[in-house]
């Protein structure tokens, strides 16, 4: 749920889930959490958007 992980206002969750076709609910739920361990690591306190792949 991303409720629990702030994103950054540019991430286009809709977009996300375009380009990931095939994936479910649960597998887009992973990628999220990753993000959010990698955001973590990196001392960021919302998880990032990478700008060739959000927009």
């Amino acid at each position: 749920m991303l409720v629990a992980k702030p994103s950054a206002k540019d991430v286009d969750l809709d977009k996300i889930a375009r380009r990931t076709p095939g994936f479910t609910g649960a597998d887009l739920s992973n990628l999220l959490n990753e993000a959010a361990i990698l955001a973590a690591r990196r001392n960021l306190t919302e998880i990032p958007c990478m700008r060739s792949r959000c927009h």
